[in-house]
């Protein structure tokens, strides 16, 4: 077979060329007055270019055919370079979807950005409520709909659902095709013939109906149909041509008479046609018509998405006021086309920026990569993210904060920003993780056998390491207050049991007053410090039976006793901590840096970590069973992973910064209130009154605290140890 004649990518995109100008006539003539625009001639008493384009509804079926064939020569290099391999399919299936959902989101998020913004659509108006809103979202609207009703933003869509569909029936096709490769085709066709008569959606116009379509496609990627036709060597081509001609003629007419039948063989005998008479011609005018509809064909998808918002929603008082049909359909192809490709640009640049590495291919996908330890400096990384989170839920979740901070929001009302500020809580379960994690890590590493002395040991020594920060700072505030007679140290009312709970940290384990009332995190601390050898231990007898053994202990442990007015009930970090030493004992994060992501799977553990936290707030006041506690705690698994992932080895600004600020998270943490809270300085964080500003005012301000405390602690440090020389060195 010669390669240069082959069937390539090009000959491919003219046929999405032709298909995606047949869309824009039909979206155009077919189901528009004709008095929208200036043209009087007739067929059978219906105005001519809606009655041409009314039978011409076979763009939709080229389209399905070339993805079957495009999806299945995907695979056969990808199974060429690989090789048999188990969980291929899956693998090359992340892949394929997770490209096509990614152009399908970003061309979402910008057309209904713009919708929402100028106040053109509405989630309860377009949508019908949030739930309809994530069905879109997700591109299965028209899968649904049939036992749910939802509403699109816009209705060209419905293809999305069905490609979607098609592609995770692929691996499922193609293990049938091996028994017998007609055999998906057949029962395709079967359902087209069945179609007129069904009343299940999916099979009048559904990913049913055109199963027979994508196994087609396949089929022809298999027993390379395409490619013969395309290098057979005529000797009477006007011959072939006529046939073609005459065949597609026929299949017309029967499409006039019968549509739904008629689809699919219309469909082929086009491409056909379009394959003997244009795309095997070589000479120079036909291979610029070829050049030129092959770039729109590039940009197909992108316009089939997106030409409806110029016709129907958002430009149909200016197309249709061309009044002339040439004139109309040239604007919305060059317009159709010059958003797609600033689009392409704008994904380029995205690529570049934020996903660059993260490849959709299947080969890149099965290769080995190699783990990276989840050590100190990816803790670090989650620390950042926890104290950032923290900050924000302290200066923006109660209204009496915003009131005398004088909050002015633009974009989101004060109740929006509550209650995003009520969610950054998950803070505090970031840093149980991060916690439990590494006190488990440590615990294990001492070895199977361990003496009680060696526990002792491990107590003694990271109960100095998490208190000596918190003793430093309570000193310096208990001092300064003293002496100048501040707020602080009025709470502990003289009394020597406060001062000496509240320096121990274990005030909020005795319900008595404490200097700074985040300080409760502390008694959570050593709650933490206490209990993970314990787990550690279970977990080592029992193996992993022990973990969901300790899930369902939750559920009878009352610990409503211990308890924070500020922190809540301990028992709703216990999961979190039960995490911590699962993921530290199995090694799982390393293990999950060693997975290649798409971009879809980090979309889709986006959707995880917020879902979680919706469910955790909105449950929270009839969940008797604390499972809205354990969603919460798979949502702060999502974030670990995310922040993980996306930047697995620290590097890039990003990264770095991350890790900067969880490096000095300990101190920003014990400080922070001080600067805002009304009965010291608010007016030091919130001297903007916007959002943004107010947040990073208080995170630059923490850290130059920190950093401040740090250099102290090293000169009174260093101090500590000339004298020391000193003295050794007289003696």
């Amino acid at each position: 077979m010669n390669t240069e004649r082959s069937f390539s990518v090009k000959d491919t995109n003219v046929y999405k060329g032709i298909a995606i100008l047949l869309v824009l006539g039909i979206s155009l003539f077919c189901c528009a007055d004709r008095l929208l625009y200036n043209y009087t001639w007739e067929i059978g008493g219906r105005q001519a270019l809606n009655y041409i384009f009314d039978h011409l509804k076979i763009a939709v079926t080229i389209f399905i055919i070339l993805s079957g064939y495009g999806l299945n020569e995907s695979y056969k290099r990808s199974h060429k370079e690989c090789g048999e391999k188990s969980g291929f399919n899956f693998a090359f299936l992340r892949g394929r979807l997770s490209k096509l959902l990614v152009n399908y989101w970003i061309i979402f998020v910008l057309s209904a950005g713009v919708g929402l913004a100028f106040g053109w659509v509405s989630v309860a108006g377009t949508w019908g409520g949030i739930k309809s809103f994530l069905v879109d979202f997700f591109g299965v609207q028209y899968v649904v709909n049939d036992f749910w009703h939802t509403k699109t933003l816009n209705g060209t869509w419905w293809f999305v659902s069905v490609i979607i569909v098609l592609y995770i029936l692929f691996p499922l096709i193609k293990r049938v095709m091996r028994f017998n490769p007609f055999i998906p085709s057949a029962i395709g066709a079967l359902l087209i013939i069945v179609s007129p008569y069904a009343s299940y959606a999916q099979i009048n116009s559904g990913f049913l109906y055109y199963l027979a379509a994508f196994s087609l496609g396949i089929l022809f990627s298999e027993k390379q149909v395409f490619n013969r036709i395309k290098n057979c060597e005529f000797k009477h081509k006007w011959i072939i041509a006529a046939v073609s001609v005459l065949t597609a003629g026929a299949a017309f007419a029967f499409n006039c008479y019968k549509p739904q039948w008629a689809d699919l063989p219309f469909a082929l005998s086009f491409m056909f046609m379009i394959q003997v008479i244009f795309i095997n011609a070589r000479n120079k005018v036909a291979e610029f018509f070829k050049t030129v509809i092959s770039f729109i064909g590039k940009h197909s998808f992108n316009i089939f998405a997106l030409h409806a918002f110029y016709i129907t929603i958002y430009g149909n008082s200016f197309i249709y006021k061309l009044k002339n049909p040439a004139l109309m359909y040239a604007v919305l192809l060059v317009v159709s086309l010059g958003v797609s490709v600033i689009l392409e640009k704008l994904k380029d640049i995205s690529r570049v920026l934020i996903f660059k590495g993260k490849s959709c291919d299947a080969k890149e996908l099965l290769s080995p990569k190699e783990a990276v330890p989840f050590d100190k400096t990816q803790s670090m990384k989650i620390k950042g993210v926890a104290i950032c989170l923290l900050l924000f839920h302290h200066l923006f979740y109660a209204e009496y904060r915003l009131n005398y901070g004088g909050i002015v929001t633009h974009l989101i009302s004060k109740e929006t920003l509550m209650s995003v500020g009520t969610y950054a809580r998950i803070c505090v379960w970031l840093f149980v993780f991060v916690s439990a994690y590494g006190l488990s890590k440590s615990y294990l590493s001492i070895g199977e056998n361990i003496t009680m002395r060696e526990r002792l040991t491990f107590y003694k020594k990271h109960y100095f390491s998490l208190m000596k920060p918190y003793w430093f700072i309570w000193t310096v505030v208990f001092t300064v207050s003293l002496i100048f007679k501040l707020i602080p140290v009025s709470y502990l009312k003289n009394n020597i049991i406060y001062i000496i709970l509240n320096f121990l940290g274990l005030s909020d384990f005795f319900g008595t007053p404490s200097m700074n009332n985040v300080w409760w995190y502390m008694c959570l601390a050593q709650v933490i410090l206490l209990i993970i050898p314990l787990i550690c231990e279970m977990a080592k007898r029992w193996g992993k039976i022990s973990f969901p053994l300790l899930f369902i202990l939750v559920q009878f442990i009352n610990m409503a006793g211990v308890s924070s007015v500020f922190g809540g009930e301990y028992i709703n970090y216990f999961f979190m901590v039960i995490f911590g030493v699962l993921f530290a004992r199995y090694n799982i994060m390393e293990k999950i840096s060693a997975t290649r992501f798409t971009v879809l799977e980090f979309f889709l553990l986006i959707i995880v970590i917020c879902t979680g936290m919706y469910l955790n707030r909105n449950l929270g006041e009839i969940d008797l069973w604390k499972i809205s506690k354990l969603l919460l705690s798979i949502s702060t698994l999502g974030i670990c992973i995310f922040t993980y992932k996306i930047n697995v080895k620290g590097g890039g600004v990003f990264g770095k910064l991350l890790i900067f600020l969880g490096k000095y998270s300990g101190n920003m943490f014990l400080v922070h209130t001080f600067l805002f809270d009304k009965q010291y300085k608010p007016e030091l964080v919130y001297w903007s009154h916007n959002v943004v500003l107010s947040w990073l005012s208080c995170i630059v301000l923490s850290l130059i605290i920190s950093i401040m405390i740090e250099f102290i602690k090293k000169l009174l440090l260093g101090q500590f140890i000339w004298r020391r020389e000193k003295k050794s060195s007289a003696i």
